[in-house]
C-alpha cells in the first residue's frame, strides 16, 4: 500500500514538472515577442513543439509559431507553421481564427488572392463564434482591396458592418469611400503604348517616367537620324546594321517600358487608395 502511494504522489510530480515545463517554455516564447526579440521566440516555439509533441495545446503553439515566423518576414516557415496548426486544430472555431493567421499572412506577403481562397473556406462553412465570422469578413474586404476588387471589397465590408452596433453610419462612411474607385488616377497601357509607336518615350512621359522617355527619345532619335542618312548616302548595308539594333533592343524596348511603366502606375495608385481606405477602415474599428 506504502509503494503505491509513493508511486501515484511520482506520478502527480512528473505530470506537475512536464505541465510546468510546457508552460515555461510558452511563456517565455510569449515574453521574446512582446519584447521583440522574434528569434528567440521562434526557438522557443520550435523547442516546445519538439519536446511536446502530444501536447494538447499544439495548434495554439503552432497558430503562434506562424505569427511570429510571419512578423518576422519568414514565409515558408510560417506557411508551414499555420498547416501544422490546421492539422493539430479540433474545432471550427480553432480553425476559424488559424486561417484568419494565414490570411493575414498571405496579404502581408502580397499575396491577396491566396488570403481571399483561405477566407472562403471560413465563410463557406462560418464557425459558431459571431465574432470570428465579423472579422474574417473584415480581412476579406482589406483583401479584396489590395486585389483592387472593389465590388467585393464593398460586400465584405457590408457584411462586417451589419454586425456593428452602428451598423448605419460604418454603411454610409464605407459607401462613401468605395465611391471615390472612379478618381483614382489611370494610365492606359494601350495608350502608353501607341504613344511610344508614334514617338518613342512619349508614353513613358505620359506614365510619369520624364526622364526615361527623354532618355528613349534621344537614343531612338539618334538612331533613326543615323539610318535615314544612311539611306540617303545609298549606303544599304550600313543602313541594315543601323535599323536592326534600333528596332530590336531600343525601339522594341520602349514599347515595353510604355507598357509596363502605365502597369506600375495604376498598380501604384489602386495600392494608396487601399492604403487610405484601409486606415480609414481601421479608425470606424477602434
Amino acid at each position: 500500500m506504502r509503494t503505491r502511494r509513493m508511486m501515484i504522489v511520482v506520478l502527480l510530480l512528473l505530470g506537475h514538472l512536464v505541465a510546468r515545463g510546457q508552460s515555461e517554455f510558452v511563456d517565455l516564447a510569449d515574453q521574446h515577442v512582446r519584447d521583440g526579440d522574434l528569434d528567440a521566440a521562434i526557438t522557443e516555439y520550435y523547442r516546445h513543439a519538439y519536446l511536446y509533441p502530444d501536447d494538447p495545446r499544439l495548434h495554439e503553439v503552432y497558430t503562434k509559431l506562424g505569427v511570429a515566423c510571419r512578423d518576422n518576414g519568414r514565409v515558408q516557415p510560417a506557411l508551414r507553421a499555420f498547416a501544422t496548426a490546421l492539422e493539430k486544430s479540433r474545432s471550427a472555431d480553432e480553425r476559424a481564427r488559424i486561417r484568419i493567421e494565414l490570411a493575414l499572412a498571405h496579404m502581408l506577403f502580397d499575396q491577396p488572392l491566396q488570403a481571399q481562397l483561405v477566407l472562403l473556406r471560413i465563410l463557406a462553412s462560418p464557425p459558431a463564434d459571431a465574432a470570428l465570422v465579423a472579422r474574417a469578413h473584415a480581412v476579406a474586404g482589406v483583401s479584396a482591396l489590395m486585389a483592387g476588387q472593389w465590388n467585393d471589397a464593398a460586400a465584405s465590408f457590408h457584411s462586417w458592418a451589419s454586425s456593428r452596433p452602428d451598423s448605419s453610419r460604418t454603411l454610409e462612411v464605407i459607401n462613401a469611400l468605395l465611391a471615390d474607385t472612379s478618381e483614382i488616377p489611370h494610365r492606359s497601357p494601350t495608350v502608353a503604348t501607341i504613344l511610344s509607336a508614334i514617338i518613342p518615350g512619349a508614353g513613358q512621359i505620359y506614365c510619369g517616367e520624364v526622364l526615361d522617355g527623354l532618355n528613349s527619345m534621344a537614343l531612338n532619335g539618334a538612331f533613326i537620324y543615323g539610318f535615314y542618312s544612311q539611306l540617303e548616302q545609298q549606303r544599304w548595308v550600313a543602313a541594315g546594321l543601323v535599323s536592326i539594333p534600333l528596332v530590336a533592343r531600343y525601339y522594341m524596348g520602349n514599347l515595353d517600358h510604355a507598357q509596363r511603366y502605365a502597369n506600375e502606375f495604376n498598380d501604384r495608385e489602386r495600392r494608396a487608395f487601399a492604403a487610405k481606405a484601409i486606415r480609414r477602415i481601421a479608425e470606424l474599428s477602434d
